[in-house]
């Protein structure tokens, strides 16, 4: 990143030592001060991280269920334990997937139902649980589950140390399905003489979309830096102007 320097001037400042010279020079450093903290706060803003925040393939293969649809039910689950949850959020779970859904993408935004609720579970810096559910698109389906903990989940990497987000501001999260193939039973079992169960091979990919926080600390940091300069800066100017002043008191 590139570094800048802005300057401003305000007109002549009123010269002397009476009590209007040392009122226009303390207005003339209020202005300066003011306008470097809101620079400061504007580039402390800038440095405020944008669009993607994590992404991973999810697969599901190898499946343990003898299915009678290609037609599967989508359930992302998020939830503070893996067996007994307590208020687990459900996402995406009006979702249907087949071999047609193939490159179609999912998305769910702050308007849509349950987004808050699971930023928040992965926003509170817990080692919580996601859990995805794939399951037949009919009463009493059967379903292939998978979880992780949220350590394992995020294992390629967080911005943050942390299990999750903690500093994060999640605006939407995203599924687009990379890879679709479910056969049913009887289609299995036709194609394969004596055969049964369900070839099943199923790639998501999961992406977070949002903002990463900076620490506060940082940000106040570069405040008080250029507000420091900025007083510097007055100050050297003002000796210069007595240093000035003493020596065209003492030629007189």
């Amino acid at each position: 990143m590139g570094s800048f320097f802005i300057s401003f001037q305000f007109g002549t400042p009123i010269r002397g030592n009476s009590p209007e010279s040392h009122l226009g020079e303390n207005t003339h450093m209020l202005r300066i001060t003011t306008l470097t903290l809101v620079a400061a706060l504007a580039v402390a803003a800038s440095q405020t991280q944008a669009a993607l925040l994590f992404t991973r393939s999810l697969v599901i293969n190898n499946s343990v269920n003898n299915f009678d649809t290609d037609q599967l039910d989508v359930d992302i689950v998020f939830a503070d334990s893996q067996l007994n949850p307590t208020d687990p959020v459900s996402l995406f779970d009006d979702v249907v997937i087949d071999a047609t859904s193939i490159n179609q993408v999912f998305t769910r935004t702050a308007s849509s139902a349950n987004l808050a609720a699971a930023a928040l579970r992965l926003q509170d810096g817990l080692n919580q649980f996601i859990r995805i559910l794939l399951t037949e698109n009919k009463p009493g389906g059967l379903s292939e589950k998978r979880g992780w903990s949220e350590s394992e989940f995020f294992l390629h990497g967080t911005p943050v140390n942390a299990p999750d987000l903690p500093l994060a501001t999640i605006d939407s999260i995203e599924i687009r399905v990379d890879q679709f193939q479910a056969v049913p039973r009887s289609a299995a079992a036709a194609a394969v003489p004596g055969g049964s169960g369900n070839p099943l091979n199923v790639q998501l990919q999961f992406s977070l979309f949002g903002t990463i926080v900076p620490e506060p600390s940082s940000g106040w940091l570069s405040v008080a830096g250029v507000a420091i300069l900025s007083l510097l800066f007055f100050c050297r100017r003002r000796n210069l102007k007595l240093a000035k002043a003493a020596v065209t008191q003492r030629s007189r």
